[in-house]
């Protein structure tokens, strides 16, 4: 098997798929945020700010620029959001068109016929890749995931040519690739310590100094974004940005994960999360399944291209040496143990099973690169039987892709996608002017921070994540948050150099009456807040009120809370709560419906509480007692 990068056909595969999956993607695309760390992400590169670790410094730059070039020559009805979903429909394409040229330059070409059936196998592999539901969804969503998936192709890609003609350009872009990616995406360590192994034994670079330091260079200058991360910092500080990234000690933690624990995904309890081999099992099931549109065909191309992409028989193992072909089988196996061995996200929750899956499509993309190149074997086998036969072939190859984009557009299309926006506008639109709202809820936290610091939408309201007040380092956030008083360092369970939840009500209750609202529940128990504060319902938040002896009056409770739940009705007026079919449990967008029905249950029952205690119990306290009861049968 020969190579020729130089050919027509390679830029006919790339410029085919990119060009369709663009086309398709463009279509899909969702016009705000979605679920995840979308909003966030944005937020964070609106204004150059510190997005959660490793705070993603590249992708932040690119959001920057992306949204002020969109405000100056974009559609004026366009939200920030939008433009940065568009980048990452163009990086999925790139990615989905590097995938179908690696296939290509992989393939043998021994005559024109047989060129051309190498390009549609190349062409339906990349569209293959493109279409599979976890690339479609983060290719049409601002996430970090599809700038990763674009650099995974491109460190592929030019593995693959570096294989067929070693030279000193292609190393260098290769190394600069390679600390790129890493600036956006930590596991892209993962794909790059076996390809660095392979050429560094294929280059003999370690007795070449001179080229290893210069390669080297070229590493250490893709890592420069990092070096952004503390400038952007002091330069531009904001609320809400993670860390204190500014000191040598705060940016070394920030940049290794510290706060979630380090090579690990998951902070919370793990004890009863999957091991190694049974994660890997669910990788093979969702690729063989859901991933390849639950056609068997597909994953039988996968295995016949990981077999041929090893040598065939013992004299080729013993002669053959280590090629590109056979270090993308490397890397694919070499991703899928390690990574699967560090994971701790316990599998059996719908929606933790969603976000490790995200972390997919890395070897997804090396698996639909081995799937190409079954196609092109089987290609090549056919030719030599029955010209016939290989056209049917090429038939089916090209029609594949067609049912996975037609399966696509019922599953995959956030086009009409405003549920978190609709979320955020819901929470924030009834609160009284200048309030506290205090977020422990992520999603909550990144819908709301999106739309406050890109769109300017209530920005008079201060919201604090009580999880990142809870880190030591946000003792050095203070002077933020101009108006706010904190009893000590951070929120900690119990009182010494932090303070508890009731300590930092106690001092900021005064300035803020009863504007101090919470959303999701405290990060730790606290008995003396429970004494002498309560959490009443108001609308998708709780309000914080003192309890002088009284209680709130029932029937005034009843009719401002009454006004509130028209405003967030208001909201998802035009969209309607996320479709339970359409947004199974493995969503984030799944959540809101369950919150705004949570949040409808407890002022139902707490409406009914508070007639049931009302002393008396006249006919005044007729309409509350009715409403409950009506709210908590429909619930």
């Amino acid at each position: 098997m020969t190579m020729n990068p130089n050919g027509a056909g390679n830029l006919t595969a790339f410029v085919v798929t990119f060009t369709v999956a663009l086309a398709i993607y463009l279509q899909t695309v969702a016009p705000s945020i979605v679920g995840g760390d979308s909003g966030e992400l944005v937020a964070e590169g609106c204004m150059l700010g510190t997005a959660h670790p490793p705070s993603y410094p590249l992708f932040i730059i690119l959001v920057n620029i992306v949204t002020r070039l969109g405000s100056m020559y974009g559609p004026s009805d366009a939200s920030p959001a939008f433009f940065v979903n568009v980048l990452c429909s163009v990086l999925g394409s790139i990615a989905a068109g590097l995938l179908s040229s690696c296939v290509y330059l992989l393939s043998s070409k021994k005559c024109n016929f047989f060129d051309s059936l190498n390009i549609i196998a190349a062409v339906s592999a990349g569209l293959l890749f493109a279409f599979s539901p976890l690339t479609w969804q983060y290719s049409i969503t601002a996430e970090v995931f599809a700038l990763h998936n674009f650099f995974v192709a491109l460190i592929v890609h030019t593995a693959v040519r570096y294989d067929a003609a070693p030279t000193k350009r292609l190393l260098y872009l290769g190394s600069f690739v390679c600390g790129l990616a890493l600036a956006n995406q930590h596991t892209a360590i993962l794909l790059e310590t076996p390809i660095v192994l392979w050429v560094v034994y294929k280059s003999n670079l370690v007795h070449h100094k001179e080229l290893l330091l210069k390669t080297t260079l070229f590493f250490l200058a893709g890592l420069v974004p990092y070096g952004t991360v503390p400038i952007f910092a002091s330069l531009f500080p904001h609320q809400g940005s993670w860390g204190d990234v500014t000191s040598f000690r705060g940016f070394i933690h920030h940049l290794l994960r510290r706060d979630y624990g380090t090579l690990q995904l998951y902070s919370g309890d793990s004890s009863d999360a999957e091991a190694m081999l049974e994660r890997t099992l669910h990788w093979l099931v969702n690729l063989g399944s859901e991933q390849s549109a639950n056609n068997p065909v597909i994953f039988a191309f996968f295995l016949v291209g990981c077999s041929s992409m090893l040598p065939q028989d013992s004299r080729a193992r013993e002669t053959t040496s280590i090629t590109g072909r056979r270090v993308i089988v490397a890397s694919l196996m070499f991703y899928i143990v390690v990574f699967h061995s560090l994971a701790n996200l316990p599998l059996s929750n719908p929606l933790h099973f969603a976000i490790h899956s995200r972390f997919w499509m890395h070897p997804n993309l090396l698996a639909f690169v081995a799937i190409g190149i079954g196609m092109s074997k089987l290609s090549s086998t056919y030719v030599r039987r029955s010209k016939k036969k290989a056209q049917c072939l090429a038939v089916m190859m090209a029609l594949m892709p067609m049912h996975s984009a037609k399966r696509g557009f019922k599953y995959s299309d956030e086009s009409s996608n405003v549920h978190f926006d609709n979320y955020a506008r819901s929470v924030l639109e009834p609160l009284p002017r200048d309030s506290l709202l205090l977020i422990n809820w992520d999603q909550q936290w990144t819908s709301i921070r999106y739309l406050q610091e890109c769109e300017g939408f209530r920005d008079d309201i201060t919201s604090i994540n009580l999880s990142m007040m809870s880190y030591p380092w946000f003792g050095s956030k203070h002077s933020l948050y101009e108006g706010i008083t904190f009893p000590g360092t951070h929120y900690t369970p119990r009182s010494g150099s932090g303070f508890t939840f009731s300590q930092f009500v106690d001092a900021n209750y005064g300035a803020f009456a009863k504007r101090i609202f919470v959303g999701g529940s405290l990060s730790y128990p606290d008995a003396t807040f429970d004494q002498a504060y309560e959490l009443l319902p108001f609308g998708m938040v709780n309000q914080v009120v003192a309890n002088d002896g009284d209680g709130p009056d029932f029937e005034d409770y009843q009719h401002r809370t009454k006004g509130v739940w028209k405003q967030v009705f208001r909201s998802y007026h035009a969209s309607g709560l996320p479709d339970a079919t359409r947004y199974t449990e493995r969503t984030w967008e799944h959540t809101i419906a369950r919150m705004v029905y949570d949040s409808l249950y407890s002022r139902a029952t707490t409406l009914l509480d508070m007639s049931i205690k009302n002393e008396g119990f006249d006919r005044h306290i007729l309409p509350s007692i009715a409403e409950a009861i009506a709210w908590l049968e429909l619930l």
